[in-house]
């Protein structure tokens, strides 16, 4: 089987998307629709891991083989990390936005949250981390048929209401 790095491709609109690169070539991964962009020559990516790396999706992905997982440990994150931007900092008319991964091991454990990028407001990178280990230990089990494992990558925006 040829070599395959796993590879993180920003799309046109600026969301996560994921491909891999088999023998120099880049093919996506994931399904039609699912946001996965193709890489062209010049196009920005960002090496996640080698060939043995676990596969990497956003936890927004239309693919069904995570995404009725995602939908069940959804909730858990949104009451966790509702409060998550400091209110000091919403009331200085700040906002952001932080990406963050975790992975869910062969074995279903989760691994600890760390953060791809930084918001630029440190105490809400903080409050999600935490927020997100709070979650996570009500995470239930996912189903024996998502292949694991999985790194997943996470996207939780403050958009601060004043700018409306």
């Amino acid at each position: 089987m040829p070599a395959r790095t796993l590879v993180v491709v920003s799309a046109w609109d600026g969301e996560l998307a994921q491909a891999g690169v088999v023998d120099g070539t880049v093919q996506p991964s994931g399904v039609a629709g699912d946001g996965v962009a193709n890489a062209e020559p010049g196009h920005p990516t960002m090496t996640v891991g080698p060939a043995e790396s676990p596969m990497t999706v956003s936890f927004d992905t239309g693919d069904s083989r995570y995404s009725g997982y995602f939908g069940m440990i959804a909730p858990l994150l949104e009451r966790e990390l509702r409060d998550a931007f400091p209110r000091e900092r919403a009331l200085l008319m700040q906002q952001g936005e932080i990406v963050f991964e975790w992975t869910i091991g062969a074995d279903g454990s989760i691994s600890e949250p760390k953060v791809v990028r930084p918001s630029g407001v440190s105490p809400f990178d903080r409050n999600v981390l935490d927020g997100f280990r709070r979650a996570a230990r009500r995470f239930p089990r996912p189903p024996p048929t998502m292949p694991l494992p999985v790194r997943i990558l996470h996207q939780h925006r403050y958009d601060n209401p004043m700018f409306d």
